[in-house]
């Protein structure tokens, strides 16, 4: 359950690709439904006998020996020496192996039928052509088996099922599973693409990243760091809070304790927390600092140094994994104790702990 939760957060987050994956398969499957011709199929029906049953034989025996017969027959189907009988009785200017490439066989399991089906854009003439088979089919197997010379055996096809336009099929798939198709296409393409973005992200997105890095826990969250910047509404409810978590961790650091408010960057947001914390800890006795927002540059060791305790700050979602692991070590290099971390323009999400949204 905690897997589906993770995954609903990560693909809202991962909304727009995800949108244009699904917009790209729709538009992919759109154009192949529209270019691509689905012909119709028309099916004739042949009961097909063994070339020669006498009447010692059982009728087990000839049953058995049909249905091998019906086999061999399906192969003989695509011959061109039969397409070019059935341009000849129909009178059509196609050519024999245009034919051979429209038409198929299957025999049904267990029976001695012979369904032969026929592929072509015009209906019509799908039917056309499948009769036209069915109808040459039994004079050339006769001639196969030779036995057409024979007026004393009944015929070894028999039309049971002619072709008709009322029975006729399209070819190719239907388009509700086409539609179910893509769907299908589009969810995994969906998943693989958010997958493969998450993988690839560098950015800080969770408690467990935040702290595993940092060594130090997650003091607070700052949904916003300038809803209260101005003197007259104050800081806001969480600064509050934050604010006297910070005071309780700078105990025996003395009346006059100075804490640096430090960023990797000046996008993560310490200017705004070191802001809201000011006015909150100074009826404390503590000077808040802020570094300014370079942690590799000469002002940030200075500041680094000249402070007691710091504080780091992070913006999930904007914070890079290397920026915030160099922002530690610059603190760690100063001897300055990290009391923890502040997360900024976030929240944490109630269905999966640890993430911010």
């Amino acid at each position: 359950m905690n897997t589906l939760k993770l995954f609903g957060l990560v693909l809202r987050r991962r909304a727009f690709p995800a949108l244009l994956v699904v917009l790209l398969v729709a538009a992919v499957v759109g154009l192949l439904a529209g270019t691509t011709r689905r012909d119709y199929v028309a099916t004739a029906t042949l009961f097909m006998r063994a070339p020669d049953v006498k009447s010692s034989a059982s009728a087990y025996q000839g049953d058995l020996f049909s249905r091998q017969r019906v086999v061999t027959y399906q192969d003989l189907v695509t011959s061109p020496d039969l397409a070019r009988r059935v341009v000849d009785k129909l009178s059509l200017r196609d050519q024999p192996q245009d034919l051979v490439t429209k038409v198929s066989a299957d025999n049904p399991k267990n029976t001695v039928l012979l369904d032969i089906s026929v592929t072509d854009p015009d209906r019509r003439h799908a039917v056309d052509l499948a009769n036209g088979y069915a109808q040459v089919f039994g004079d050339y197997i006769g001639e196969v088996e030779h036995v057409d010379k024979n007026s004393d055996l009944p015929p070894l096809a028999t039309v049971v099922a002619p072709a008709d336009t009322a029975h006729t099929t399209r070819a190719g798939m239907p388009p509700v599973l086409v539609a179910v198709v893509a769907a299908v296409v589009a969810a995994l393409a969906v998943v693989a693409v958010v997958v493969a973005l998450e993988f690839a992200d560098r950015r800080i997105r969770s408690r467990r990243r935040i702290e595993a890095i940092a060594g130090v826990p997650v003091l607070g969250v700052l949904g916003s760091t300038e809803a209260h910047s101005d003197g007259d509404r104050g800081p806001s409810p969480e600064a509050e809070r934050l604010a006297v978590t910070v005071a309780h961790r700078l105990r025996g650091t003395g009346s006059e304790a100075t804490v640096l408010v430090a960023g990797a960057s000046s996008a993560d947001g310490a200017d705004g927390v070191a802001e809201q914390l000011r006015a909150t800890l100074a009826d404390r006795g503590v000077n808040v600092v802020e570094g300014d927002g370079d942690p590799e540059s000469l002002a940030f060791a200075q500041a680094a140094a000249d402070a007691d305790r710091a504080l780091a700050v992070v913006r999930p979602g904007v914070t890079s994994r290397v920026a915030f692991a160099n922002l530690m070590h610059a603190l760690r290099v100063s001897e300055t104790e990290v009391v923890g971390v502040v997360v900024v323009g976030a929240r944490t999400t109630a269905t999966v702990a640890g993430i911010y949204a």
